[in-house]
């Protein structure tokens, strides 16, 4: 249990407020009725506060919206695309605002953007008895006007996982939705706390980004592992000799806010491996979290007067579970396996 405020995020606020003002300025639209039978065309696509961003990256997202002929098909477009341009972590903010064009029957949409500083760089850390963590990512964005973003991250600690990773981001392209990453790994993970088995993993992920009500993350990597502080001549031994991991992966996740208080979160990895290298197995791992904001003095009168920490608290709960089935006639690494 804890007193944290309601599980309602910032972001999910933010969001939800831009889908509310577009639907308003579409109505507006709908009431001057100078559209025959509900129907229009895009006369345009104007864009405002671009620095960096190239114009033709932008304007192929809204080559589908621009395409609308009824507000129907006009406003989910529309949400999906300002829902896409805040995550991409490229603009601090996005305003798109559709009027009355100046033809018959027309709608201009005329769109207002900030762009976030180009570098930046986060530092942290912690140290406490015995135990030391740290992690520094330095992030570029947009510095060639194609949305991407590059991101370098460094940790060091020596109980948790370590290592670097750098990940390249940018719009997929074709013109078809979501995102292309492709991440290089190096990393060092402590398995089993009791036994201090450390795994070593050194490869590379590429994968297809899509966020829309729910997130899918689709893709390929290939890494070779290996372990340390093994003892010798032990069980585990056999299971930890070197291996080289080629997997396809689907990671789908999903927030849903059923109301103000309550906050419900889906995540789903799947993974195949065996394609080449010298490990197969089929592996899901599941997580279903739960939050919901309480005060108890709506059921319980005059509490909170002599706890006041019961008017604002969350109760949380979640579970985990999967499965793992080795396709090959060896065993199963203790890498496959669940940390």
């Amino acid at each position: 249990m804890s007193t944290n405020a309601s599980p309602s995020s910032d972001k999910e606020k933010e969001y939800a407020a831009a889908v509310e003002t577009l639907k308003q300025k579409l109505d507006a639209i709908a009431k001057f009725d100078v559209m025959k039978d509900g129907k229009f065309r895009v006369e345009d696509v104007a864009f405002q506060g671009l620095e960096t961003t190239k114009e033709s990256v932008l304007r192929r997202e809204f080559a589908k919206a621009a395409q609308a002929r009824t507000l129907d098909e006009l406003l989910p477009e529309l949400i999906s695309i300002q829902k896409r341009l805040k995550e991409c972590d490229v603009f601090e903010s996005v305003a798109i605002n559709p009027k009355r064009g100046d033809g018959k029957d027309t709608v201009r949409i005329a769109v207002n953007v900030l762009e976030q500083r180009h570098r930046g760089i986060t530092l942290g850390g912690y140290v406490q008895e015995g135990e030391f963590s740290g992690a520094t990512k330095v992030r570029l964005r947009n510095l060639f006007g194609f949305m991407e973003r590059v991101e370098v991250h460094a940790d060091s600690s020596n109980q948790f996982t370590a290592g670097t990773s750098a990940l390249l981001s940018i719009p997929f392209p074709f013109g078809l939705p979501g995102w292309f990453t492709m991440t290089g790994i190096a990393q060092r993970n402590n398995l089993i706390e009791t036994q201090s088995f450390v795994g070593l993993e050194k490869g590379a992920k590429f994968a297809w980004k899509r966020h829309s009500k729910s997130n899918h993350e689709l893709g390929f990597q290939s890494m070779l592992r290996s372990m340390s502080d093994v003892p010798k001549n032990s069980a585990a031994q056999i299971l930890s000799a070197p291996s080289i991991k080629n997997s396809l992966f689907h990671t789908f996740s999903k927030e849903v806010f059923p109301s103000d208080s309550t906050f419900l979160a889906m995540k789903s990895f799947n993974e195949l491996a065996g394609i080449g290298g010298n490990t197969a197995f089929l592996k899901t791992e599941n997580k279903i979290s739960f939050e919901r904001y309480v005060d108890l003095s709506a059921y319980i009168p005059g509490i909170s007067r002599a706890f006041p920490w019961t008017s604002s608290m969350t109760l949380a709960a979640s579970v985990n579970f999967g499965l793992l089935r080795c396709l090959s006639d060896d065993h199963s690494r203790i890498q496959d396996r669940f940390t």
